[in-house]
């Protein structure tokens, strides 16, 4: 991406209480970021891609679990249709905008977690 990168940090009480699973809606898909790796799913693969699913059931299952959604500016279809199927499953979503182009950094994010 062109820009600064755009970094998620650990200081909010909150990610003390939940854990949260980032999904980040690109134009081209999504992108499901954890600590050991970084999953790419097209946009026509959204509600069948197994790691898609696998996430969205992790956190339908599990009490103070979030998939929060990072949302590019020219992504909001495909934040929509991945929203709405997490929510169908019975998932809690929560959504921040991503302003810029920049690459996204979640590794002080999950650093702090450990």
């Amino acid at each position: 991406g062109k820009g600064l990168p755009l970094r998620i940090l650990s200081t909010s009480n909150y990610f003390r209480k939940v854990t949260p699973v980032f999904v980040e809606a690109r134009k081209e898909g999504l992108v499901i970021h954890s600590p050991s790796q970084r999953v790419e799913v097209a946009r026509q693969d959204i509600s069948r891609h197994p790691k898609f699913r696998q996430a969205v059931e992790y956190v339908a299952s599990k009490e103070n679990r979030i998939i929060v959604f990072l949302v590019r500016e020219d992504a909001r279809s495909n934040f929509y249709q991945a929203r709405d199927f997490a929510r169908g499953v019975g998932a809690v979503t929560s959504k921040v905008p991503l302003l810029g182009g920049g690459d996204l950094d979640l590794k002080e994010f999950f650093n702090k977690r450990r």
